[in-house]
């Protein structure tokens, strides 16, 4: 309650005269911010409203209050930059929503630090990748494992094509037996017509390792390895014949001087947290299990229920889970 009402008084203390107007700042990463600038509002920090991109109720004077609509995605004109003459240095800026010309006030450095404002937009390597979605994984994984679609394996693939049919068929054996022949029908076509000619994707939580000046780039470990090379994505595995090649991606040290501003945000430790998008190619073959390690019988029975084989197409790596900002670096 203390911060918040510090907030406050810092933006009555901008709405005055005491603020200096100015036409250009430099934000915390060293990039330079200018009136007349399009900028990129993120997601809701808290999902009910943003905390430093704020509006100006018309009822009462000088005050702000967090946004609450959802703006996501729109652009936002610089109108103008006010910075509070104290030891905070708060920077403000005034914008307009350019599908609305709503007048917005955003505490700038906080806002990019918090994903509010979004400032390293995606960069995609595949723009036309399909998403691995559970359907396909399925189809895909009783195909090259030659599996035997038994009804169990049919309700859960009306579930991962549509979960509210699934929940009636799994307490309801005549709803299950009257949309069993078409489904079977169409798990059957998606095991053999599965396109192998596409790139496909996930996206999956990464840590994010420091700084490697020697090859320039970020070393990535990928979280929920089940041994090297075996990456774990939902109810299934996969081998990926070429993981080694993608365990660093490059970034340039102008670039990594800023990406770890950004990362360490108000904090006194750079967060090693990161959200990758993986792309792949399918290959049509059962994998041979193979292990660098002792597998537990029981892993390995999995495995050969489970295991579908790829090679990694590229890979791009991100500050938040949704995967589109902010964009850190990629290889392809």
């Amino acid at each position: 309650m203390k911060r918040f009402t510090t907030i406050l008084f810092l933006l009555t203390v901008f709405a005055s005269s005491l603020f200096p107007q100015l036409n250009s700042v430099e934000l915390f990463d060293g990039r330079i911010l200018k009136n007349g600038d399009i900028i990129q509002a993120g997601y809701r920090a808290n999902y009910n409203k943003y905390i430093y991109i704020r509006t100006m109720r018309p009822d009462i004077k000088d005050q702000f209050f967090g946004y609450e609509n959802d703006i996501s995605y729109s652009k936002l004109q610089v109108t103008d930059i006010k910075i509070s003459d104290d030891v905070h240095k708060v920077i403000t800026v005034q914008t307009r929503e350019l599908s609305t010309n709503k007048v917005l006030y955003v505490e700038i450095n906080p806002a990019i630090q918090d994903g509010e404002i979004i400032v390293y937009p995606a960069k995609r390597l595949y723009p036309d990748a399909k998403h691995l979605s559970d359907d396909l994984m399925m189809a895909f994984c009783l195909r090259v494992n030659k599996l035997e679609v038994t009804d169990e394996v049919l309700l859960s693939y009306i579930v991962a094509r549509d979960k509210e049919l699934g929940k009636k068929c799994r307490t309801d054996e005549f709803e299950f037996n009257s949309v069993k022949p078409e489904y079977s029908k169409m798990l059957h076509d998606a095991i053999n017509n599965f396109d192998f000619s596409s790139v496909y994707y996930f996206d999956k939580n990464v840590d994010i390792v420091k700084y490697d000046f020697d090859r320039n780039g970020y070393q990535l470990h990928l979280i929920d390895v089940v041994e090297q090379d075996y990456i774990k994505y939902g109810d299934y595995s996969f081998l990926v014949l070429n993981f080694d090649a993608y365990s660093l991606i490059p970034v340039s040290p102008e670039d990594g001087k800023k990406i770890n501003k950004l990362r360490q945000g108000r904090s006194s430790i750079i967060d090693n947290r990161g959200y990758g998008r993986y792309y792949f190619r399918l290959i049509d073959k059962q994998m041979e299990i193979k292990s660098r390690k002792y597998l537990p019988d029981f892993i390995k029975d999995i495995l050969k229920k489970t295991l579908m084989g790829a090679e990694l197409a590229g890979i791009e790596v991100y500050n938040y889970p949704h995967c589109e900002y902010n964009f850190i670096g990629s290889k392809k």
